[in-house]
């Protein structure tokens, strides 16, 4: 199956490498400045720093994400201390970093001419894998592949506006 993708989408899989490395730089990045950020957002009362900032976190929400979404186990910001609020956000950065950079930098903007033109397997519950390579409005193809410990490539999913790169080699459950 690699093969198969390499023939349809085969600059993006030469240059994934290199991608992967800088996508993962972001990712230790936020991890280390997400105390920071998170104690920057709860002081100046803003759950959507923006600038550089917007790259160390998820594209497609603001820092109160987990809340917003309602994921077990993130709480009400309005009704949490200044501490349990920066440690609740430094947890939202952490679960997603490096989002908005993998998404407005390596990423590519998604529309309506986007379209999945090769795939193999089912997308959900990834059991068996899922290859696919998506096309964008531009024609430039990107490979990915969703299986049950990965996911790397591009998201065939648009969040946000973006089909960001993903670059986790396994996957937590």
């Amino acid at each position: 199956m690699f093969w198969t993708v390499f023939k349809k989408a085969w600059l993006s899989m030469l240059i994934y490498p290199l991608l992967f490395i800088l996508s993962w730089l972001v990712t230790f990045a936020s991890w280390a400045l997400s105390p920071l950020l998170a104690t920057w957002s709860v002081t100046f009362r803003s759950n959507t720093p923006g600038g550089l900032w917007r790259w160390l976190y998820s594209h497609d929400n603001t820092l109160d994400g987990g809340w917003d979404e309602q994921i077990r186990g993130y709480k009400d910001p309005a009704t949490l201390s200044f501490f349990k609020l920066i440690w609740q956000r430094m947890c939202w950065i952490c679960r997603n970093p490096g989002y908005g950079f993998n998404a407005f930098v390596l990423g590519f903007k998604g529309t309506t001419n986007v379209k999945i033109v090769f795939e193999k397997g089912i997308p959900y519950p990834e059991v068996d894998g899922y290859w696919y390579v998506i096309q964008s409005d531009k024609g430039w193809k990107f490979f990915g592949y969703r299986g049950p410990k990965a996911w790397v490539g591009w998201n065939y999913l648009n969040y946000g506006g973006y089909h960001q790169l993903k670059t986790r080699p396994w996957r937590f459950k």
